[in-house]
């Protein structure tokens, strides 16, 4: 008895699957509304000087890293990467350093002109 239930409710869900999935292929129901195409998305602008910063970023002589950053730091004073510029100088410095007391002076003279 429980076979022939069993058997029967499978029937019974195999026949209301069919026909929700029958009903979904009528031709009487609205189709969707078309999907508006929309225009590609902006990119962002860069500022002009971000290609150059990334260049001398990835510069592996130090030396000419802080000669390129001192650059771009003449070259665009009002950047908003002036911060990272500096940043990078300092960073160069200290690498070069051969003693504590050349990185302190380079951090002191960075933290003083940053005060001003």
């Amino acid at each position: 008895m429980k076979k022939i239930l069993f058997r029967n409710r499978t029937v019974i869900l195999i026949c209301i699957m069919l026909m929700i999935g029958l009903s979904g292929c009528s031709k009487d129901q609205e189709e969707p509304p078309a999907k508006k195409e929309e225009p590609p998305a902006k990119k962002r602008e860069r500022p002009p000087e971000y290609d150059e910063l990334r260049a001398a970023m990835r510069l592996e002589d130090l030396n000419a890293r802080i000669k390129e950053m001192e650059a771009l730091k003449i070259k665009y004073p009002e950047s908003q990467y002036m911060s990272t510029m500096e940043s990078s100088i300092l960073g160069a410095r200290i690498d070069l350093s051969v003693s504590v007391d050349t990185i302190l002076a380079h951090q002191n003279l960075h933290w003083n002109r940053q005060k001003v």
